[in-house]
């Protein structure tokens, strides 16, 4: 388990990365594992819902910006994230 990206999750905190080649920034609201091997997050980027492999991240940095974190309970099952660590409500 990752500590800042847990902290981000908690305390609504947007998250800076590298992915793919290419540099994200996110708002993470469910963190958690795949299976006993993979950990992984969801995030809003741009608006859309993403889900991200921990592995594949690098230059993980949290930011100063906070967002928003009411109105729609995340789901328990949401995309086959099996063991839910941290979690917020996001904004529909």
């Amino acid at each position: 388990m990752n500590n800042l990206l847990y902290d981000a999750v908690k305390n609504h905190t947007q998250i800076e990365f590298t992915y793919a080649g290419k540099l994200r920034t996110v708002e993470p609201y469910v963190y958690g594992s795949l299976n006993s091997d993979i950990n992984a997050f969801h995030a809003k980027e741009n608006g859309k819902d993403k889900l991200f492999h921990e592995s594949k991240m690098s230059n993980l940095t949290a930011l100063h910006t906070t967002f928003a974190s009411i109105v729609q309970p995340v789901s328990e099952n949401k995309k086959s994230i099996k063991s839910i660590w941290k979690k917020i409500y996001i904004i529909g």
